[in-house]
């Protein structure tokens, strides 16, 4: 499945993604991405209810949510910690394994957003980062991601969306 193309970093408005962004940056120094254990909860504590940390699977290609963050599990109407994506029936499974497969193969992060309003009416913004973590700073096995939604003021109204 083709995604679209990763948007740079100043095209997305969330102020926590852009938070996440330095803070990565600034923990991968002079590595190309840096390990999880180097991402430090204490240190991220505003950022922690849009925070998804999964572990990769290169063969077959599978995506276990570790932990998502409670803003994450509201707006998503479930809490999708401790299981593989493929075991979700999210609607949007290919779409979401191609783009963290896209990051596991360009060992860079991903930038997105998505009008939501088509599929309800409701103007709603999603926007997302993927960043890859690496235990070895070669093989991604890992990535941090989140998720943060504008003009949503209901979960119901998101519940909606995932269910079309």
């Amino acid at each position: 499945m083709n995604i679209p193309p990763s948007k740079a970093i100043t095209d997305i408005r969330a102020a926590p993604i852009q938070q996440m962004h330095l803070y990565w940056l600034g923990k991968s120094g002079e590595q190309q991405m840096p390990s999880r254990a180097q991402i430090a909860p204490e240190d991220i504590t505003k950022l922690l209810p849009y925070l998804i940390l999964v572990d990769l699977e290169a063969e077959p290609f599978r995506i276990y949510y570790r932990l998502v963050g409670t803003a994450v599990q509201q707006r998503n109407n479930r809490n999708a910690t401790g299981h593989y994506l493929d075991e979700l029936s999210y609607p949007t499974a290919a779409e979401i394994t191609a783009t963290y497969r896209w990051v596991h193969d360009q060992h860079q992060p991903y930038f997105g957003r998505a009008n939501l309003a088509s599929r309800i009416g409701h103007p709603i913004i999603f926007e997302y980062g993927i960043w890859p973590l690496s235990d070895d700073g070669r093989q991604v096995n890992k990535c941090v991601a989140m998720e943060v939604y504008h003009g949503i003021s209901s979960r119901a109204v998101l519940r909606d969306v995932l269910k079309s």
